[in-house]
């Protein structure tokens, strides 16, 4: 499901920012935490900077299905939290399969 998969990412992409819900900052425990983090605070405003390092996503950016989701799942994570939008994403799932 291309859309999990760009939940999954966009999660990361949160967790690469640097800062809780709360906006309190909190270490970034990756070796490219610097880089990481910069890309994921742009990605707020333009998702596609944090696709844009192809050697960690490779030609993922080129990929329109999953830059679209990608940058829907982001919104809904800033917009929404991580709670509510893991919440929607759950139960439009069940939605789809049931």
């Amino acid at each position: 499901n291309v859309d999990g998969l760009a939940l999954e990412v966009a999660l990361w992409c949160r967790y690469c920012a640097g800062t809780g819900e709360d906006g309190r900052p909190f270490t970034v425990d990756d070796g490219q935490a610097e880089r990481l983090t910069e890309n994921a605070r742009r990605a707020v405003h333009d998702p596609a900077a944090f696709l844009a390092m192809p050697d960690v996503f490779g030609p993922l950016a080129s990929h329109r299905t999953f830059s679209v989701a990608f940058a829907r799942a982001v919104e809904a994570l800033y917009r929404d939290g991580v709670a509510r939008t893991l919440a929607s994403y759950i139960d439009g799932d069940r939605r789809d399969s049931g």
